[in-house]
């Protein structure tokens, strides 16, 4: 209890400073001075054992972090919008996610795809003539358009705009040789997972989603339809998807007779090539540490930790990318995670179906305010919804996975598989859509404040606490 009380002190204090530094961002250019207080606080607490002075230099720490964040991201900023603002700017971008292309109700086609330019991140949208092909992961382009001035919301990337007179988009450099392995191994596998559904291409595109966070093909009615219900969730790359591939990896190395010690080593890279593979979206990167720390436990003979591997995966990412704490999908990443560490160990011998229960709805609870404050949106439907919808995404990940792996030995066995996970998919579009015809189970509210943020976790953490309260008064009963 020590122990993961002193991993999640400094997760905190860590998180703190870099909410100050980014909150107090005009004061950023004072990072000479935190650091020099940050050595002072490490001298002088080290040498005379202060109390409290390591979670002290884990908050200067973070504030460091936070203002040489932003420093870095205004010198580029400021870089780009000091010249002539009546002509286009040109930006060095790397792409970052695949692109996606639609067309509007004129017939004209637009492209669009996440890229970042230094620290920047930015969303790249133009005409589809503008780019004389597709930009794919891992390529450099020089993109000529027209910068956002506005700030955008908190999570979201500055826009810039690759349309109208002047503008234009080239190739710089090719993506590096793993990156184009990657793309063409992950094209393959999305050619697999759609085996034996070319009848039902949007079942095969719901596949994709799950599994490959391939979301283009999904009709933008269908993705609307998934968000009123709450149930949005199940097409991004999240512990639900790493967790399934990882117990997949580890049932295999225990038939093969591989000592539970050392699966680790081989669950691993496993792992990380199929994150690098779908191109490092950040809840399967929180995810992939967790279960990287999980893991590895075993092999330096310690007992794995659920909580000291989140904070450990917590630490890493904010320390290595503070923007990260701003980003929306970080945030309810980890604290969903942290949620269900929480309630798992408050739910130890109740029944199944009281678990499953509650577990939807602490993982609803912990994702409320962050959707509240950025999307101005509250789901109770997706309380009801992800009780089905949940269970189904399992069996339809699993049978997927399954599917593509049984490809490359029986595209027979494939099949079925696959139609499997497009029946599984099929009937969470059915729910989403009943769900999200249900009066109220989509509300507008306005954005909370962060004292209404901080009351709901107050309630969420009072509620876990009776529940551990009454398991352990019924155990002491039994």
């Amino acid at each position: 209890m020590t122990t993961e009380r002193n991993w999640l002190s400094c997760c905190g204090a860590l998180a703190l400073g870099e909410a100050c530094g980014f909150c107090a961002e005009r004061f950023a250019a004072l990072e000479p001075v935190v650091l020099g207080s940050l050595l002072l606080c490490s001298l002088f607490g080290f040498g005379l054992k202060l109390r409290g002075w390591t979670l002290l230099a884990v908050f200067l720490s973070g504030l460091a972090l936070a203002f040489g964040a932003v420093l870095a991201r205004e010198a580029v900023l400021n870089e780009v919008l000091r010249g002539d603002m009546s002509c286009p700017q040109t930006m060095c971008v790397r792409v970052s996610a695949p692109c996606v292309v639609r067309t509007d109700a004129r017939g004209v086609r637009f492209l669009s795809f996440d890229g970042t330019a230094g620290p920047v991140r930015l969303r790249v949208v133009g005409l589809a003539d503008a780019f004389v092909q597709e930009p794919t992961p891992g390529e450099t382009w020089d993109c000529t358009g027209w910068l956002a001035r506005k700030r955008p919301p908190p999570g979201q990337a500055r826009a810039l705009w690759v349309r109208g007179p002047g503008t234009s988009a080239v190739r710089r450099a090719r993506p590096s040789d793993l990156s184009v392995f990657l793309a063409g191994l992950r094209r393959d596998l999305s050619r697999r997972v759609g085996l034996g559904l070319e009848h039902d291409p949007p079942s095969a595109a719901m596949n994709r989603a799950m599994l490959l966070g391939e979301r283009r093909e999904i009709a933008r009615e269908a993705k609307e339809r998934f968000v009123l219900a709450g149930t949005i969730h199940v097409f991004a790359i999240s512990g639900l998807h790493v967790m399934v591939l990882a117990r997949i990896v580890i049932y295999l190395l225990l038939f093969l007779a591989l000592p539970v010690r050392f699966a680790g080593l081989v669950l691993i890279p496993v792992l990380w090539f199929y994150v690098a593979m779908i191109g490092f979206p950040p809840s399967a990167v929180r995810a992939t540490l967790m279960v990287s720390f999980h893991a590895l436990a075993p092999v330096f003979w310690r007992r794995p930790n659920g909580m000291v591997a989140w904070a450990q995966a917590f630490l890493l990412v904010h320390v290595l990318a503070p923007e990260r704490l701003t980003d929306v999908g970080s945030q309810m990443s980890f604290a969903v995670m942290f949620a269900l560490i929480l309630g798992a160990r408050c739910l130890k011998g109740r029944g199944h179906v009281a678990s499953v229960l509650l577990f939807s709805l602490i993982a609803w609870g912990a994702g409320v305010p962050i959707a509240a404050r950025v999307f101005g949106r509250l789901t109770p439907g997706g309380l009801f919804s992800n009780l089905a919808v949940l269970p189904l995404a399992t069996v339809g990940v699993v049978s997927g996975a399954l599917g593509m792996l049984t490809s490359y030995v029986s595209a027979d066995c494939a099949v079925h598989l696959n139609n499997l996970a497009g029946l599984m998919s099929r009937t969470m579009a059915l729910i989403s859509d009943a769900v999200a015809d249900v009066p109220g189970a989509s509300l507008t509210v306005p954005s909370w404040p962060l004292w209404e943020c901080a009351l709901w976790y107050v309630a969420c953490a009072l509620f876990l606490w009776l529940l551990a309260r009454l398991q352990r008064a019924k155990d002491d009963i039994i």
